[in-house]
């Protein structure tokens, strides 16, 4: 038995939410989207997206061929006339005629598809069906899109908004990764701080914790929205119910001018997910920078700083990720310098710190901490040559002459050995 056809209104279900149910229910058919003016459709096969066509002229795989100028006018009308309304194949046409290479066309249709789709995702308002059909559209080419990769791409490129706040409804819900997401959803490839907010759904860590970890509020509910339309995480219905006070035998009753201590309870649980949150973005911006992905480094140590700014190892480790990148020196310095403000007893992030400044021709400001390096630990070679290099640099000094081996005499020639074994005899 068939599903029965399935309508309704975006201003009500929203198209996230709609395509949600067509990957999770894993349907085949037609999905049309339609406003004023405007007609979209999507075809899924098992619930993956698989052509998507549109009625807006201009949004035809034959115009953006010709717009994007891989084929000339001339062969597209000529095409188009012996095609005549049947304009769905007018792509597989250009490729027979060896107007257009096959991987051309398949690039285009694949981009096409995607702005289609990631149009929808604007709309407020409109009508929506979707008609289970097995049978295969009349297409250029055959998709292999991953729905559950294109929600999360399109709600990545909206804007950030309260009203995903509203979505999220009780901020006190705890949300949890599907059984094996990787399994599963090994197509969706998240950002950095969507991985981050994404593994801090563990079941025990509230929605509104999460939220308030990420850089703004708008934001973090935006990439939670994102991750359960897409079916990486679920939400219970409701909220966990608080924990029962503790039983005391003999209470002592609390005096009635002393006010509760509501800061002392909301603060502690809060710096306790902070710290461990932290900790463990730590840990994986060090696994990132040995395996030389420091921009990904970058961004989950931004955060470490973020959650723990007085950390003086956080600011160390993103000011060593920082000066990878040529083009984010003052960023770079900013997070020494607060480092070292931290710990000024530090002698790596202080010989860092030099050595960096050496680097960008700012030799008297590397010299003042080669100085130091040099007063906290003369034994340490490194630190005087260090100091000879910041002075040169300066012109304050001559580079060290370098010493001129001198030429070893060798026995082993063949003369060599003739006359010591003469002498020998």
């Amino acid at each position: 038995m068939s599903p029965e056809p399935w309508s309704g209104n975006l201003g009500v279900e929203s198209l996230p939410a709609i395509l949600r149910r067509v990957f999770h229910e894993r349907r085949t058919g037609r999905l049309t989207l339609s406003r004023e003016g405007e007609s979209l459709r999507l075809f899924f096969q098992s619930g993956e997206l698989r052509t998507a066509s549109s009625s807006v002229e201009g949004r035809r795989i034959g115009d953006v061929l010709l717009r994007r100028g891989l084929v000339s006018e001339a062969d597209f009308r000529a095409a188009l006339a012996s095609e005549g309304e049947r304009r769905s194949r007018l792509g597989k046409l250009l490729v027979s005629r060896g107007l257009v290479a096959q991987n051309v066309l398949d690039a285009e249709m694949r981009r096409l598809s995607e702005e289609i789709v990631f149009s929808a995702f604007t709309w407020k308002e409109g009508a929506f069906e979707f008609e289970d059909d097995e049978g295969s559209p009349d297409a250029d080419v055959w998709l292999d899109h991953s729905t559950a990769a294109l929600i999360v791409d399109g709600i990545r490129r909206l804007p950030d908004s309260e009203e995903y706040l509203e979505r999220l409804g009780d901020l006190e819900r705890r949300p949890s990764a599907v059984g094996d997401p990787v399994t599963r959803y090994g197509v969706v490839k998240l950002a950095p701080q969507e991985g981050y907010l994404f593994s801090l759904c563990n079941g025990s860590t509230s929605l509104k914790d999460i939220v308030r970890l990420a850089p703004t509020r708008a934001a973090g509910a935006k990439i939670l929205h994102a991750l359960m339309a897409c079916g990486l995480i679920e939400v219970p219905d409701h909220a966990p119910p608080p924990p029962a006070p503790p039983v005391r035998p003999d209470p002592a009753p609390a005096p009635e001018a002393e006010p509760p201590k509501q800061m002392a309870v909301e603060t502690a649980p809060d710096n306790e997910v902070r710290y461990a949150v932290a900790r463990g973005s730590y840990v994986r911006a060090r696994q990132l920078m040995d395996s030389r992905d420091f921009f990904g480094a970058i961004v989950l140590l931004e955060e470490c700083v973020r959650l723990a700014p007085e950390s003086p190892e956080y600011h160390y480790r993103l000011a060593c990720a920082l000066a990878k990148n040529p083009r984010w020196g003052e960023r770079t310095i900013t997070q020494f310098k607060k480092a070292l403000d931290l710990a000024p007893g530090r002698l790596d992030a202080m010989r860092d710190f030099a050595e960096f400044l050496l680097s960008r021709n700012r030799a008297a400001e590397a010299r003042e901490y080669a100085s130091r390096l040099l007063d906290r630990a003369p034994e340490e070679p490194r630190h005087g040559e260090l100091l000879g290099r910041c002075e040169v640099a300066m012109g304050i000094a001559q580079p060290a002459p370098v010493p001129v081996p001198e030429p070893v005499k060798s026995s082993r020639s063949i003369l060599g050995r003739f006359f010591r074994r003469s002498e020998e005899e």
